[in-house]
Parts: C-alpha cells; structure tokens; sequence
C-alpha cells in the first residue's frame, strides 16, 4: 500500500498527473480512492500545478468545493476548477477554428504554429520581462491567452487567417495572431502593460492589458460584451482585456487613442470563430447562385484588408440618424453575422460595399 501511495506521489511531483487525473483515479475504487485522496499527494500537486489569473469576466460567482475545508485537495480545487472550465472552453474553440481551416483550406491551417510546453511558456513569462524592463518582475499571463499558446503559437509570419472588429467600421479587419517570439519583440516597443497578441494588414496592432492602471487614474469605459467600442482613454482597461488601435507598429498605445476589442482572448476568439462559422453557413444559403466554392473564396476575403458585413446584422451607428454616421459597433453577438460577398449580390446597397471591398483589395 506504502509503495502505490509513494508511485502516485512520484507522478505529482514529475507533473505526469494533473488534479483532473488524480480525481479519475479516486474513482477507480475505495482502494485507489485511499491513494490519491492522500493529503501527501495533493500538497506535492499543488506545488507542481501553474494557475495563472483569470480575467474579471471570467471570475466564477461563488467557489463551492465539496471537500474538507482547509485541506490541501479543497484549496487546489478552488482555485484549479475555475482555471480549468476556461481552459476546456477555450480548446473547444481552437478545435473549431483548426477544423474549420482544415476543411476549407489546410493551407492556412498548416499555418499554425506549433503550442508551447509549460516550461516553454514560463520562459515567454521571463523574457517578457526582461525584455520589457519591469524590474525583473513577471507578469502571469491571463489564464485564456495562456491555454491558447499552449495549444498554439500564433500563425507563421504573413499568414494573416484571423479577423477582429474594426474599430468604428462596419467590417472586420484581417490580421494575425503573432507568435511568442514577435510579441516579445514588440512588446519592448510599446508603453509597459501591453501585451500585443495579433496585428492586422496595415500594422495596428491589437494589445492584452496586463497591468491595471492604478484606482486613482482610472475612468469608468464601456462595460464588457461590446465589440470595439469607442472608449478612450485607455487607463479604464481591466487585466485580460483587449484594446487596439489604428496607427501602425502600436504608437498610438503611447497616447492612449485606443478602442475596447473585447474583455477577454476568450471572447476575442469567439467573435472568430463565429465569423468564421457564420460566413460558411451563409455561404451555403447562397451557393446556388454560383458555381464557386468556399475554399476559393475564403482565400479572396482574407487577402484583403477588410471584411465587410451588412449593416442589419447586430451592428448600430453612433452618428447622427441612422446608417449616416461612421462610428458603427456590435452590440449583439447572439444575432449571426451577414458579410458582403461582393461578386454574388446585387442592388444598391449590396453594391456600394462590394466596390469598398474591391478598393480595399487592390490597395
């Protein structure tokens, strides 16, 4: 008995089980349950297991553990089970956007580059840094963005198959999700805080807040669940949220014009996987009207600086009348997406954006 209690101590401290392992284990039977329920087992597991912070959005409202309060498995738990659900939520979606490319155009998931191990990305965390000169302080990445460079490390250079919200269009931007190696580059180029995680065609780049500016200097912005909308200055940003900007290589993250991407990577991923999912069900329902299939087209849309949507798909203006201001937010993510296919529609209005589109991809 001593010695299979002494093997499962030896597998927590060489980090082979993880606290969702040692759980299935418990469950095999009483005996194994008597093994892995040890109090020995579960405090060498707590000093193997990384649990980064998560974004306030992503905080659980209560933290009920059914265990004996104060051990060492209960104080785990709290703190691991809500990591965890963030981190099953998020491969989902990487599962989504690989299956995605994979069927449509595995070009552009051969594009992706391979996750980082744990110890790999504690390193990142160092170099980050260093290189950003904190003082040799290390910034815990937000549990989110962390699981998706475990599962992968961006997209290879000029491999640009991600979209965000632009900033105050009524369209997407293409860009790409930057590997660990760039946004440590270009995280020594712009103010201490942010960290870059995509860039889009022109070179704005789109930032992960790190740091909370302190209470003092804070002003309220626009709560979460809106789309890039307008709310500068910057200094009302949360850890875990996204932020861009307009000017290129980042300079506009010194003066603070930025624009609230999402609250969490999380989220961001989910507004890219829904418009990846949306423009292929659309596609569908407009397939009949052209021999043309999804694998040419998608290469086309991503080709181009934007994507542009119909203005009746979730999205409001905040000018002056309706359809007449340039100020144009998502306030509705529940609503599917509708973007324009310039060569498959016609009238007036699909027209219009169909030539915005083109000019945009010959420039």
């Amino acid at each position: 008995m001593e010695r299979r209690a002494l093997q499962v101590e030896l597998l927590c401290s060489r980090g082979c089980l993880a606290p969702e392992d040692l759980c299935r284990i418990c469950t095999a039977s009483r005996e194994w349950w008597g093994y892995a329920d040890a109090e020995a087992s579960w405090l060498v597991l707590a000093r193997m297991v990384t649990i980064r912070p998560l974004p306030p959005c992503l905080e659980p409202g209560s933290r009920d553990v059914n265990s004996r309060e104060g051990s060492a498995k209960a104080r785990l738990l709290q703190m691991y089970i809500p990591a965890f659900k963030v981190r099953c939520q998020v491969r989902q979606l990487l599962r989504r956007i690989a299956g995605f490319w994979h069927f449509w155009s595995p070009a552009a998931a051969l594009a992706l580059r391979p996750g980082l191990s744990e110890v790999e990305l504690q390193r990142f965390e160092q170099l980050l840094a260093e290189r950003v000169e904190r003082g040799g302080r290390v910034s815990q990445l937000p549990e989110d963005f962390a699981e998706f460079l475990r599962w992968c490390d961006g997209y290879e250079v000029e491999a640009f198959w991600c979209a965000e919200a632009q900033p105050g269009a009524l369209a997407f931007r293409v860009c790409r999700l930057l590997c660990s190696a760039e946004i440590v580059a270009q995280a020594a180029q712009i103010s201490s805080g942010w960290l870059p995680v995509s860039c889009s065609r022109e070179g704005a780049l789109t930032c992960l807040r790190l740091e909370e500016e302190d209470e003092e200097s804070a002003t309220p912005g626009a709560g979460p669940g809106i789309t890039a909308s307008v709310v500068s200055p910057a200094s009302s940003a949360s850890f875990g949220e996204l932020w861009c900007g307009a000017a290129p290589r980042g300079s506009d993250f010194e003066s603070g014009n930025l624009t609230r991407q999402s609250s969490s990577f999380m989220e961001y991923l989910q507004d890219y996987v829904g418009l990846l999912e949306n423009i292929a069900r659309q596609f569908a329902e407009e397939q009949l009207l052209t021999p043309i299939s999804l694998n040419q087209v998608l290469p086309q849309l991503f080709s181009s600086t934007r994507i542009y949507c119909d203005e009746q798909s979730s999205w409001v203006t905040t000018g002056l009348g309706k359809g007449k201001g340039n100020l144009w937010q998502r306030v509705d993510r529940s609503r599917p997406l509708r973007i324009i296919f310039p060569r498959f529609h016609t009238g007036k209005r699909a027209g219009r954006f169909a030539n915005m589109w083109l000019q945009s991809s010959s420039v």
